[in-house]
Parts: C-alpha cells; structure tokens; sequence
C-alpha cells in the first residue's frame, strides 16, 4: 500500500513540474532576430535601412552631466516590429545609475570604462 502510495506521489510531483515548466514556456516572448518590418511604400529593403550611425564617436566625448543618446524605432526604423530598442547612458564620474525597473522588459548594461 505504502508503494502505491509513492508512486502517486511521485506521479503527482512530475506533473506539477511539467505543468509549472510549460505556463514558463507559454510565457516567454517570441524570437526577436526572426523577423522584421519593411518601411511603408518600399518595395526593397536596402542596406541602409540596417544601419544606424548616429552613436559613432559618443564614446570619444567627455561628459559633464547624464547624457543619453537612443535609437528607437523612431531613430532605427529596422526596430519596428522587434520590441526592442538601444540606448546609451554616460554617466560622469562619481554618478550611480539609480535603481529602477522596467515592466515587460529587460536591460543589458555594459561598462566601458570606470567602477
């Protein structure tokens, strides 16, 4: 009886993981690189439209106060359709990036130089 009563616990246990590991599944977002959208009344897409060269030589400028410089799909507009956007944040010395969150999104930082 004891056996019997195991197995179903283990049975139990199982499908409790397998269920919480699918509603994971179900919730994460679809692949961003898979697609994207092409400019209205344009037949082709040229190489232009993926390139984007306004943050070229921000990083040789000192800075005096937070300065931010974006690429939004506004700005980018291969970033249509992707629910992604860049940014770049300079801080100058002695700041802190102040603790903050962003719902349904996440952020990638990378420091180049400093603490």
């Amino acid at each position: 009886m004891a056996w019997i009563f195991i197995k179903s616990s283990l049975f139990l246990l199982i499908s409790i993981f397998t269920i919480s590991i699918s509603r994971t599944t179900i919730a994460s977002d679809p692949d961003i690189l898979s697609d994207f959208i092409a400019p209205e009344k344009q037949n082709s897409v040229v190489a232009n439209f993926f390139t984007y060269t306004a943050m070229r030589g921000i990083f040789q400028k000192s800075v005096d106060k937070c300065t931010t410089t974006k690429a939004t799909k506004a700005e980018f507009p291969v970033l249509n359709g992707q629910g992604v956007s860049l940014a770049v944040l300079q801080f100058p010395p002695g700041s802190v990036n102040p603790p903050h969150y962003h719902s349904r999104a996440t952020g990638l930082f990378l420091l180049l130089e400093g603490v």
